[in-house]
């Protein structure tokens, strides 16, 4: 149930409703997507402080009141309870409304840090096949509070006959049912004992101290490390580009309200479970080359959708493929960082904030798409399917190149190559 909290994304689903109440421009109505993965991805480094300060499950239990209080402050004081309103001042509401959805994402961001450990801890006395299931299922359940997000702004118009604002006031009850069912289990708040860090020398240079962080140690000892935060950081950004660009764009290609919620559900929630369950049979179908496998998935779907861009279902059909491909990569990378337990702690923090892609791409690529608007290059749609399809579409083929790099067992880069060439080469 906490991972399924994880997956609570209300603001993402109503992105073009909201932008379309608040009357946003485009560079502004992408602000939704940066609040909600923001934080995420900027919390990450001190979730891993704090569970270790006060205990795994202390800190499970202070993302449960973070998100919980979030959502309950929205549905109370901020017209988000299926019956908006406009403030008589709409740009403090709509300010007010990201600064909900960001402190919503930073109690994930506690949330889903402390999950990988917890179950780890449950399953020592287990296979190492069985932990990485049980950690793929936590992903499963995140992708299911996804798809609840998704649906949420269909049943509040079409069963309920609410507004689109509803999804706060239909999340802060389940974050309350996790919540009790966190703290009437017999888990453990324990803490990861960690190696002494060498007191600092005032003597060091700035270069030296951030060469002897931890972080940049793990990616700079362990090239395994290295390439799959490389390979997160392109996935966060190509898959939030697609999803924010395909939303955005569905009011110009229908103008039912139902059916974009209902595409938006198909394109990117659907897939997302269905991508968290792949991501576990991947573990057993391809061994040595899961990672592959996704990302293969990815670049089918992402280029496709280049060529789809007109036709609403080609381009929901297309984009749901790099969504399944997408979100079992991302499922698998968690078990990727399982596999060494002294580092497991870093590691996750590390796939937790490369989410900033998630918040940055979009918004970098909708800075591109409002100037070539701005100066008449080519209409809203197009530099929407420029911007937030294409170009996302085809960085999935690096991606790919990065994940294959990543399983085979001595991933060298260009560079490494380049430098072993030239010391044969002077030998000679």
């Amino acid at each position: 149930m906490s991972s399924f909290i994880v997956g609570l994304e209300v603001g993402q689903p109503i992105i073009a409703t909201m932008g379309e109440t608040f009357e946003l421009s485009l560079s502004k109505n992408i602000l939704v997507s940066a609040a909600t993965f923001l934080p995420y991805s900027l919390g990450a480094f001190g979730a891993d402080w704090i569970k270790n300060k006060i205990g795994k499950k202390a800190c499970l239990n202070t993302g449960l009141a973070l998100a919980g209080g979030s959502f309950l402050a929205g549905a109370q004081f901020l017209g988000l309870n299926g019956h908006f309103a406009l403030w008589n001042n709409p740009n403090a509401q709509f300010y007010s409304i990201l600064g909900a959805i960001a402190l919503a994402s930073w109690g994930g961001t506690l949330i889903h840090s402390s999950l990988g450990p917890i179950i780890s801890d449950i399953s020592r006395n287990t296979t190492e096949l069985r932990r990485d299931k049980r950690i793929a299922f936590t992903e499963l359940g995140e992708a299911t509070g996804l798809l609840a997000s998704y649906f949420f702004p269909l049943l509040s118009t079409e069963v309920l006959g609410l507004d689109w604002s509803a999804p706060f006031l239909f999340s802060w009850p389940l974050v309350a049912m996790a919540a009790i069912g966190v703290n009437t289990s017999r888990l453990r708040n324990f803490r990861t004992p960690t190696q002494a860090v060498p007191p600092i020398n005032s003597q060091q240079t700035w270069k030296q101290k951030i060469l002897a962080n931890p972080y940049v140690q793990l990616i700079k000892t362990d090239k395994a490390a290295s390439y799959l935060l490389k390979g997160l950081l392109l996935l966060n950004g190509i898959e939030l580009s697609l999803n924010s660009g395909f939303l955005l764009k569905l009011p110009s290609l229908t103008q039912s309200t139902s059916s974009q919620y209902v595409l938006g559900l198909a394109q990117f929630a659907a897939p997302y479970v269905m991508g968290s369950y792949l991501g576990n049979k991947f573990l057993k179908w391809f061994p040595n080359r899961n990672m592959t496998a996704s990302a293969v998935l990815a670049a089918v779907g992402g280029i496709g959708a280049i060529f789809c861009t007109h036709n609403v279902y080609a381009l929901t059909a297309a984009l749901a493929t790099a969504e399944l491909g997408l979100s079992a990569a991302y499922t698998l990378s968690f078990t990727k960082a399982a596999k060494k337990p002294q580092t497991q702690d870093r590691m996750t923090s590390l796939i937790l904030a490369s989410v900033v892609t998630a918040a940055a791409g979009p918004y970098l690529l909708t800075q591109l798409a409002q100037v070539l608007i701005d100066w008449n290059v080519v209409s809203a749609a197009t530099a929407s399917s420029i911007s937030l399809i294409a170009i996302p579409g085809l960085l999935s083929l690096w991606l790919l190149r990065t994940f294959k790099k990543l399983e085979t067992k001595n991933p060298i880069s260009t560079r490494e190559k380049l430098q072993t060439w030239f010391k044969k080469r002077s030998h000679r």
